[in-house]
């Protein structure tokens, strides 16, 4: 639904405009105007953590508004390439696309071999339970993740990075 809001509304932000997705909705006296609070929310919690640290190679899990808001944020902080994972690969090659070059897909065991590892999806959420990498892939030791699960703080993914070490943001 995010995707589809956009397309209807006013939406100032430049950067908000380009990744096509809107989870706030301003109505003001001009009209409804879309924001993506993902896309400002991940830039800012990235930034506060790791300052001016390039992302490097991430692996991106989940191609919905979500990840497309994390995915654009991550063009705009430097990223290397970002390998976009999805259950549906369409629309994971549709993201990677949408992202440009450096974007590419992937199977889930490119997780192994990245620098930062993002879960866009809601596998942990509650009512949600799992985590999008299966137990036989690990994480890469010494990377950073995100988790854009917030309820509750404590998922298997962010159990699962720690336990390699990764520096990990919670959404």
């Amino acid at each position: 639904y995010k995707e589809r809001a956009a397309r209807r509304l006013r939406i100032d932000d430049p950067a908000v405009r380009r990744l096509g997705a809107v989870n706030t909705v301003l109505v003001t006296p001009d009209g409804p105007v879309g924001h993506n609070t993902d896309f400002t929310g991940f830039s800012t919690a990235y930034r506060a953590a790791f300052g001016d640290r390039p992302p490097g190679r991430v692996a991106l899990i989940g191609a919905g508004g979500v990840g497309r808001a994390i995915g654009f944020a991550l063009v705009d902080l430097g990223a290397a390439g970002i390998v976009v994972i999805d259950s549906d690969p369409a629309r994971a090659a549709v993201l990677a696309e949408a992202l440009g070059p450096g974007a590419t897909t992937a199977a889930i065991d490119a997780v192994a071999t990245a620098d930062g590892v993002v879960n866009a999806t809601p596998l942990g959420m509650v009512g949600y339970g799992g985590c999008p990498v299966p137990d036989d892939i690990a994480f890469p030791p010494g990377a950073w993740a995100f988790d854009a699960v917030y309820t509750p703080p404590d998922t298997p993914f962010r159990a699962r990075a720690l336990a390699a070490g990764a520096d990990v943001l919670s959404g």
